[in-house]
């Protein structure tokens, strides 16, 4: 039954923003919440993934580097995914990635408010 409960879980995403979102989009909040977990980066008061297209690529082997881009433009489009560089480089081409309010009440989520805190009580500003 698990995998039934993942299309139910991913159901509302793939009607909203299409089923190649849905998809991207599942991965990209599974990151992040593994980034939220670890404390791991926090930026502009939200938390973040990065990968560069041909990483994705790797990860999604069933797309093209021109079909990642153009779906990730989709869920920019569709107020699904933000997306930001917050390279230290400037010609570091690796793209930062963070669902939408609106995606994350998709799943039940509500992260607004959140930033790392310190053991002695103090926010953690990066």
């Amino acid at each position: 039954m698990t995998p039934l409960t993942f299309v139910r879980g991913i159901g509302e995403a793939a009607s909203r923003y299409g089923v190649e979102e849905s998809v991207l989009l599942d991965a990209m909040v599974y990151w992040v919440r593994e980034n939220r977990s670890k404390k791991e980066n926090y930026r502009d008061g939200r938390w973040w993934t990065y990968n560069s297209i041909h990483g994705l690529e790797e990860m999604f082997p069933w797309w093209t580097g021109k079909q990642i881009r153009r779906i990730i433009n989709s869920c920019k489009d569709k107020g699904a995914l933000l997306v930001a560089n917050y390279n230290k480089e400037g010609r570091d081409r690796t793209m930062w990635y963070s669902p939408s309010d609106e995606l994350l009440k998709l799943y039940g989520e509500d992260w607004s408010g959140d930033a790392p805190i310190c053991p002695n009580g103090h926010t953690i500003t990066m």
